[in-house]
């Protein structure tokens, strides 16, 4: 009778001969990646060695295949300085959505669900991708307090602008105006939303004296 530990040895050195697509390595990578599974567990489940699973993560998180043609561009490192500045940044939806995509995806495209890195813009659902390996459609909004909503990405980054550069914040009745929304609620809205956004997650109440100015 063979020695387990001599055929699992076996097992490992014929799965690594084998020849992995792209997309069978992104699956294998992808749990170790994300802290989902425990490496060696993982190893020995794929039955590949531990060296080839670092390989494959280094060829991951550098790859540079990852693109949507035409539509990464850098990361902005420099804020805008004025409104002036800030309005030829983002002066329309195309500017604005571009800044999320380069920030979302700054290597290229990844699927959330399977780590493809291929996909093709749908001309029917505004700045969504659709996967081309398991077909999921992702947003450019997804996982941000903009998803779903009806409004402009001008309308929120203006928004986001003033807040942020106002050191009192801004009100919604101000926001209302400058902005030309139509109803007060909208503006409301966005106030809560962008303020709760600006909060600190693991933050710990005030203690002992606290002093207002």
């Amino acid at each position: 009778m063979k020695d387990p530990a001599e055929q699992i040895v076996k097992e490992i050195r014929r799965a690594s001969r084998r020849q992995f697509s792209a997309e069978e390595k992104i699956r294998i990578v992808l749990p170790g990646l994300r802290g989902e599974d425990v490496i060696a567990e993982l190893c020995r489940r794929e039955g590949i060695v531990k060296n080839l699973y670092y390989r494959w993560s280094k060829e991951f998180l550098e790859a540079g295949k990852k693109r949507v043609a035409g539509d990464t561009v850098a990361p902005m490192t420099d804020f805008p300085r004025s409104l002036i500045d800030f309005q030829q940044r983002f002066g329309d939806e195309t500017a604005c959505a571009q800044y999320l995509i380069a920030t979302r995806w700054p290597n290229g495209f990844v699927c959330p669900g399977c780590g493809g890195g291929k996909a093709w813009r749908l001309e029917t659902k505004a700045w969504t991708y659709e996967c081309a390996s398991c077909g999921r459609q992702t947003s450019v909004t997804a996982g941000t307090i903009m998803h779903h909503s009806k409004l402009p990405l001008t309308a929120w980054f203006w928004a986001a602008y003033l807040m942020a550069t106002h050191s009192n914040g801004i009100s919604a009745l101000r926001l209302q105006r400058q902005l030309g929304f139509g109803s007060y609620k909208t503006a409301w809205l966005i106030c809560a939303k962008l303020r709760s956004s600006m909060l600190a997650p693991r933050r710990s109440p005030l203690a002992g004296l606290v002093e207002g100015r």
